[in-house]
């Protein structure tokens, strides 16, 4: 094999990972794009509602609350 057929040779195995790449780049776009759509319902719009949010946000407050009356705790106590 002459040194133009090994070059010829290297530069089409090249390309062919390339193309591998670039296909399995497009499959794992694809499965984010999947995946997004899985989360959100598909069209952009966000699953979760407006009273989830505000459960979320009683649940915050609520965990401030027995953190803040846990520190209290301790300061009376001393233990801080």
């Amino acid at each position: 094999m002459n040194l133009g057929s090994m070059i010829e040779k290297s530069l089409r195995q090249i390309e062919q990972e390339k193309e591998k790449e670039n296909e399995f780049e497009a499959e794992a776009a694809d499965d984010d794009e999947a995946l997004e759509n899985e989360l959100f319902g598909g069209d952009g719009e966000s699953l979760l509602t407006d009273e989830d949010f505000m459960e979320l946000n009683d649940m915050e407050e609520e965990d401030e609350e027995v953190d803040n009356n846990y520190l209290k705790s301790l300061l009376e106590e001393g233990e801080l």
